[in-house]
């Protein structure tokens, strides 16, 4: 993010904003991964700080890292 637009974001969902302003102005980037930082967005806050226990399958974490691993080999090759 920072190689691109010269700016660190302070907050987790500011990444995720810049990323896809830069995708509608046409960064070279999978628009469905965009999914990925919002999904683990919402997951953490619900895991550490929902009002209610959050439950995730073994099955769910593999998935959910398949697509994270999958994401930062996208972001890195926008990247070099």
């Amino acid at each position: 993010m920072f190689k691109k637009t010269l700016a660190r974001p302070r907050k987790p969902e500011l990444v995720r904003r810049r990323l896809t302003t830069l995708v509608w102005q046409g960064l070279e980037f999978d628009a469905d991964l965009l999914g990925v930082l919002k999904d683990g967005y919402k997951l953490m806050l619900k895991a550490d700080y929902g009002p209610e226990v959050a439950f995730v399958t073994r099955r769910q974490a593999e998935e959910y890292l398949a697509r994270a691993k999958t994401f930062l080999i996208a972001a890195k090759t926008v990247c070099d």
